[in-house]
């Protein structure tokens, strides 16, 4: 309808909705290797369901990232059809095996070399395993991982991680061994709960120093144990926030009976954003950790696992964990930052 004018117009739409088109039969081809269910569990067009643009595009979307084919198509097999149509999905894979390497020069280690093999989608059902090694003039490095992409029958990814390294340095030489079970659930869109059960065994010799001398991811100490993660993030970016905030509560157990020292320990870590105007940002943090040992000789729980302060994402003024060297089983910790907009991207 046009204005009196007739320089502007009101325009309605009526629609009519007409009987919906049902899925009648989902029909795969093009698969080799991939067993026929890795596909059927991620399409979003299901038999006997309405069918739409919408799941159509988000079956591609989950297909493709799976990362096991070159291409995916989905098309229908009778479009003249009103009420009942069949949909054929065409996928055409990709190599299963992917090998890296590479060749270089460090400071400790010499000349060194590294490779990476990756088996992808093992036995037909999206399974990857993949092997790691690195190997210089004074040590080497070996890693495997094993990943399960649905856990007892659900989305739940599942990954296995396995690793020995061994190097020698001019003041003391170390070995490191562990195995790690991990597992992942998005309880929300902001709330994520992550589970593990570890073993890391750390060995220094060599050495007539103090471990915490040349790094306490190098003192010696045996974990071995169940931990969870709670992690909630509301930040608007993880690399450079400007509102939202951020929480992780960490426990972990290690016990003597898994081969590991027996302690406990608990960590909490928060933070929040708030613009107060578009060049003005302020950020408040805190961190608070317990820890002990039972059944030890000491109540000191060993260096790797022990609390430090000081450096630039702790306590700044101070070098890194310099506010007590030789760490200790607790830790409570705050800070609040005034942020202002001086120029492009640099904040004061």
């Amino acid at each position: 309808t046009f204005s009196e004018d007739r320089t502007e117009a009101a325009v309605v739409l009526r629609v009519a909705p007409g009987a919906p088109t049902t899925v009648e039969h989902v029909v795969i081809s093009g698969l080799e290797t991939t067993k026929e269910e890795v596909v059927r569990r991620e399409l979003a067009v299901k038999e006997g369901e309405p069918l739409g643009l919408d799941r159509v595009l988000e079956s591609q979307r989950r297909l493709g990232a799976l990362g096991l084919f070159d291409r995916v198509t989905i098309t229908e097999m009778d479009p003249d059809s009103a009420d009942r149509r069949s949909v054929v999905v065409r996928a055409e894979e990709a190599p299963l095996t992917t090998v890296s390497y590479g060749i270089g020069y460090a400071e400790q280690d010499y000349l060194r070399a590294s490779v990476e093999v990756t088996r992808r989608n093992l036995f037909g059902m999206d399974r990857r395993l993949s092997a790691f090694a690195r190997a210089s003039f004074r040590g080497f490095r070996m890693l495997g991982t094993f990943r399960e992409p649905y856990l007892l029958g659900r989305k739940q990814e599942l990954f296995f991680t396995a690793f020995r390294e061994e190097e020698e340095r001019e003041a003391f030489s170390y070995i490191r061994t562990g195995v790690t079970l991990q597992t992942a659930r998005n309880l929300s869109h902001s709330w994520c709960l992550i589970l593990r059960e570890t073993y890391a065994e750390t060995r220094t010799f060599n050495t007539t120093e103090d471990c915490l001398a040349f790094g306490r991811e190098f003192c010696p100490g045996t974990l071995s144990g169940p931990s969870a993660s709670l992690v909630h993030d509301t930040r608007d970016d993880p690399l450079d926030p400007h509102r939202g905030h951020f929480l992780l509560t960490d426990t972990q157990v290690s016990l003597r009976l898994l081969g590991g020292n027996t302690l406990v320990k608990g960590f909490v870590q928060g933070t929040t954003y708030q613009l107060l105007t578009k060049d003005t940002l302020v950020a408040f943090s805190g961190r608070l950790g317990l820890a002990r040992t039972f059944g030890e000789e000491q109540l000191l729980v060993p260096a790797p696992v022990r609390f430090f302060a000081g450096g630039d994402y702790s306590l700044r003024g101070f070098g890194l964990d310099e506010v007590r060297p030789e760490g200790g089983n607790a830790l409570i910790l705050g800070g609040i930052e005034l942020r202002r907009h001086l120029l492009g991207a640099f904040w004061g």
